[in-house]
């Protein structure tokens, strides 16, 4: 039994131009294994391709024509395997750098390729060590193990699926690594086909989204909508910008419905929310459950849709990177994208490897430099997904699994309205509020609202559900608010905010999300005490959000 490790070395593309790939392919026992065939194939290119053999000394020489993908294959062509594998699924796992095992899959079973994507990570206390008599690959006759180091800046922490050949089979197996440019930010996983062949084949599209004020306002968003334009002539967009400023994903999580699948079938969604999430310091637990949330949210409207995380830059996250740690909620994130295949691209991480936060603009609302970076990433993502001019595959639906992360993430996410909530005493309906002293956020003004200004103002709302919050402006007078769930006192929620001074700022406040599933009553009390910085005791709720049917 023989354990092939071919590790791979790029030169940066900083620009198009030729790079080398050297490396080299041995067994366990380091010595060179001679006809290994690696291909280099240029999504974006297919004439740009570059395939060489291991010499007898087992060591290889590619030229690249561009960025693209790594293909490894032993020829002839025999069925992919794993450590530990499922002959039935094709499922299993392999070790990674990082000291992990990671479950993989196949993501398109019987289509000949088999294109795979991490299920979950699991730590290990020890790197596991190999060894050609007791690995799980070994009463598997003639089976040779390949590890792939990923393309990029030096090498990228994770190594390749284990992959035993075996004879007698000739299926095909095909492993991709992407190449953007000087370093590996981005994770393609499952496919982004079925938009592409809505945008190209049926030539109508809708483009969702998803975020803060990064998303909402002018800038990479307005530059991927020409890009697709372009991409695609002949094609009618439908393009929703569901970015509402200061708003995180304990929002988002909540807001998904009403603000983007009610307005027709979504064939590709952008989501961000790393930045306004930690301004916002939402918990982890609510990150997560957001996350998942989304995900099940939109793909059980539309299965066929495709999605794509993008994680934006902010000061924070430099120490982490410098230090070469991950940064905590974007692994949040990950968490979900990984189980349920999403591609993500990282240019927080990008941008805080390449520049000082002053260079890149030293604001998390970026100027054209920045901008830039942000479009060129997210396009340079879709055309190595898409190849050179869109690919055109029929669509497959998205896999949803069956078990959730976690039973409570608002996969029933909605907001419900302040009509339901039964006034008590002291509140009152505004058919339409308006500040009258600092502005608010579009979409918050000139709604109606329930307005509460006195300590001991009390109302209260029957759901079913999880979840229960409310979304306030939170502006210079609000207050602080007792709440109870089914006749039980939870706690105290103060509304004011480090941006209430000068801002009705769009708020949402979770009093509970990890209830039973059924009917629950909600009281809210106006309290006595407020914040030493606010001028009142206010709460104005423009919707309550729920995570339950409705």
């Amino acid at each position: 039994m023989r354990f092939g490790i071919l590790s791979l070395g790029l030169g940066l593309f900083l620009a198009p131009g030729h790079a080398a790939v050297t490396g080299m392919v041995t067994d366990n026992s380091g010595k060179p294994l001679s006809g290994v065939s690696v291909r280099f194939v240029d999504e974006a290119n297919p004439a740009g391709e570059a395939a060489a053999f291991t010499n007898t000394a087992g060591a290889y020489t590619l030229q690249l024509p561009a960025p693209g993908t790594t293909e490894i294959q032993r020829t002839p062509w025999r069925k992919a395997d794993f450590a530990s594998a499922d002959p039935r699924s094709g499922n299993g796992r392999f070790y990674s750098l990082s000291g992990r095992w990671v479950d993989f899959r196949q993501s398109r079973p019987g289509s000949g390729w088999y294109f795979l994507r991490p299920e979950r990570e699991e730590a290990l206390s020890s790197p596991p060590q190999p060894d050609p008599e007791s690995h799980p690959l070994a009463k598997s006759a003639a089976a040779r193990i390949f590890h792939a180091y990923l393309t990029g800046k030096g090498a990228y922490p994770f190594q390749a699926p284990a992959v035993a050949l075996n004879d007698g089979d000739t299926r095909d197996f095909r492993l991709t690594a992407v190449n953007l440019w000087d370093s590996t930010r981005a994770i393609l996983r499952d496919s982004l086909a079925n938009c592409a062949y809505q945008f190209k084949t049926v030539k109508q599209g809708r483009v969702a989204f998803l975020g803060g004020s990064i998303t909402f306002n002018p800038g990479w968003r307005d530059s991927v909508q020409n890009y697709l334009k372009k991409k695609y002539p002949g094609t009618v967009f439908d393009f929703i910008n569901a970015g509402i400023p200061s708003v995180g994903s304990d929002m988002h999580g909540f807001r998904l419905r009403r603000d983007v699948l009610e307005k027709g079938k979504v064939d590709l969604l952008f989501f961000e929310s790393a930045v306004n999430d930690t301004t916002n310091k939402v918990p982890s637990i609510v990150r997560t459950r957001a996350y998942e949330g989304i995900l099940r949210q939109a793909l059980k409207n539309n299965p066929f849709m495709d999605i794509v995380y993008l994680y934006f830059a902010e000061a924070s996250f430099y120490p982490n990177v410098a230090a070469g740690k991950p940064i905590a909620l974007i692994s949040d994130y990950e968490s979900s994208a990984v189980q349920y295949g999403i591609p993500s691209l990282n240019l927080a991480q990008y941008v805080a490897e390449r520049y000082t936060w002053a260079e890149f603009g030293g604001d998390v609302h970026p100027g054209p430099f920045g901008q830039g970076i942000y479009f060129r990433g997210i396009t340079r993502l879709l055309d190595a997904a898409w190849g050179g001019s869109g690919a055109i595959q029929a669509p497959v639906a998205h896999r949803v699994p069956v078990k959730m992360m976690d039973s409570l993430c608002y996969y029933q996410g909605h907001t419900d309205s302040i009509s339901k909530a039964v006034i008590v005493n002291g509140w009152k309906r505004i058919a339409s509020w308006k500040p009258t002293d600092v502005g608010t956020r579009d979409g918050f003004v000139n709604v109606p609202v329930l307005e509460a200004t006195t300590p001991g103002d009390t109302l209260k709302l029957t759901f079913t559900g999880t979840a229960i919050g409310i979304v306030v402006p939170a502006g210079p007078d609000v207050g602080m608010l007792d709440y109870a769930i089914d006749g039980k006192a939870l706690g105290t929620r103060d509304q004011f905010t480090p941006w209430s001074s000068g801002l009705h700022i769009p708020w949402t406040y979770i009093f509970s999300s990890d209830l039973e599933m059924k009917q629950h009553e909600l009281r809210l009390v106006i309290a006595t005490g407020k914040n030493p910085a606010s001028t009142g005791h206010a709460c104005r709720i423009i919707r309550f959000v729920v995570n339950g049917p409705g």
